[in-house]
């Protein structure tokens, strides 16, 4: 499978200047709604494919639906530290891993890292960032890894590698262009 991969996508987004430039620019609450669209976009491209694949158990978005209460000041910094605490389930038991991990990133707060089972550190690490720049950088990742992965598994057979490769490496260009367009409008919207 690591032929469906670009060379520099376990670097993306840092790879890409131009939207690290972006991210270190963007006022932090624009940054957090980006978070969530990012995540909820990245399920959206993975539903068909995921359901073609023969699985059914999708991450729950309810904690990016808090997320965005949240940031209108319609649900407290408690009811989104819960939310978050829950999303870590979804991490673990919803498919694939990478899409919980976007989900739990965008429901990351400031300062409220959850502390979790030495078993857990992947989902620490999605609840853990020191800025809002850091942890969207970190979501687009996780989502460009599931729609990768995702659109790969959904055409994988033993006899045709090939047409997985082909599809998970045309999922990730176009999740990456998604990415980089809507994140270039709204840090340049005034």
């Amino acid at each position: 499978m690591a032929s469906a991969m670009s060379d520099d996508r376990d670097m993306w987004p840092r790879s890409d200047r131009a939207v690290m430039a972006l991210l270190e620019r963007a006022d932090p609450r624009v940054l957090h709604a980006f978070m969530c669209d990012c995540a909820e976009h990245a399920w959206q491209a993975c539903v068909s494919d995921y359901r073609a694949a023969g699985f059914t158990s999708l991450p729950d978005l309810e904690p990016i639906a808090i997320k965005r209460r949240w940031l209108l000041g319609q649900a407290s910094d408690q009811e989104l530290r819960e939310a978050q605490s829950s999303a870590v389930g979804g991490l673990y038991w919803g498919h694939p891993l990478e899409l919980g991990a976007a989900v739990l990133g965008a429901a990351w707060q400031p300062g409220a890292a959850l502390s979790l089972a030495i078993d857990e550190q992947y989902a620490e690490r999605m609840t853990d960032f020191e800025s809002a720049s850091e942890a969207a950088c970190e979501v687009m990742h996780e989502a460009a890894r599931a729609v990768v992965l995702v659109a790969f598994n959904a055409r994988w057979t033993s006899q045709d590698t090939t047409t997985a490769s082909v599809a998970a490496q045309r999922a990730e260009a176009a999740e990456i262009a998604w990415q980089r367009r809507h994140l270039a409008t709204l840090v340049r919207q005034p």
